[in-house]
């Protein structure tokens, strides 16, 4: 399990759309803890894009959709206040931009297998709290 926060700032551009991995079979939860107006941007989907569906190709994960080509449109997947989305960690998806002057935080975790990490968006470069030694946090700072 890893979690972490989404953050999309005024002025930001324009959709890059990816898949977090195409192999994992691991699940995103994404959710809004405040009401945020839609200008804010939050996520576009591209639906039947996960492993195993119709529209799966690991070679266009970072391309935007393609109706023209036969594959099923993006979605806009706004959240309300406490609403939760889940997606499969190999959906296509990609952030929409910030047309607002409001800093927008959505939290989320990556759930799956024991022993699969969510290396795409986590590295594994800090030392976690729970292998950590006294001294170590100590010098971090850190109260244990």
């Amino acid at each position: 399990t890893v979690l972490g926060s989404l953050w999309n700032f005024p002025g930001s551009g324009p959709p890059l759309w990816h898949r977090d991995g195409s192999d994992s079979h691991m699940l995103v939860a994404v959710t809004a803890v405040q009401e945020y107006p839609t200008s804010v941007g939050f996520i576009y989907g591209q639906p039947y894009t996960h492993r195993g569906a119709c529209d799966f190709d690991p070679d266009t994960g970072n391309l935007p959709p393609q109706p023209e080509n036969g594959e099923s449109a993006g979605v806009h997947l706004s959240l309300r206040k406490g609403e939760t989305l889940l997606l499969l960690y190999s959906t296509k998806h990609a952030a929409t931009p910030n047309l607002s002057d409001i800093e927008r935080c959505l939290l989320y975790g990556v759930y799956g297998p024991v022993g699969i990490r969510d290396e795409h968006n986590h590295e594994s470069s800090l030392p976690s709290l729970f292998d950590m030694s006294a001294a170590e946090a100590d010098r971090l700072g850190i109260r244990l």
